[in-house]
């Protein structure tokens, strides 16, 4: 008993398996159908429907995670953030859009770069 449960651990620890958790709405007690169609019972390939396509069945089964932590972490992973070549991760990046077009204001460093300045460009020809 001891080796299954050592294995479920390493699974458990594994980045993409917490990603996995977090990112599915059926750990957090409901139940999605109809989450990918084919064209032809003859083909393989798979096509993703959209969340208004999908049937959702709320609280058929005991929740893994809860509902509010599993909406935060959507709005995160929509936000997400790249670190920049100088490694240094933007203090408002995916925050900060521009007033005239709305698009998102990229984080820009330079090589002699030392922390207090802020440079956010984004080209917009409005």
């Amino acid at each position: 008993m001891e080796f299954v449960e050592q294995i479920m651990v390493d699974l458990i620890n594994r980045d993409s398996t917490i990603v996995g958790i977090l990112e599915r709405m059926d750990y957090c007690g409901h139940t999605v159908n109809f989450k990918s169609y084919s064209k032809s019972h003859k083909l393989k390939k798979r096509i993703p429907t959209t969340r208004e396509q999908q049937a959702i069945f709320y609280n058929t089964h005991e929740a893994i995670v809860e509902d509010a932590v599993f909406n935060r972490v959507q709005e995160l992973r929509a936000n997400k953030r790249r670190p920049t070549k100088a490694e240094r991760q933007g203090l408002f990046s995916g925050l900060v859009y521009c007033a005239d077009c709305g698009s998102k204001l990229h984080f820009a460093t330079c090589k002699s770069f030392n922390g207090s300045q802020f440079d956010f460009s984004r080209f917009c020809f409005v």
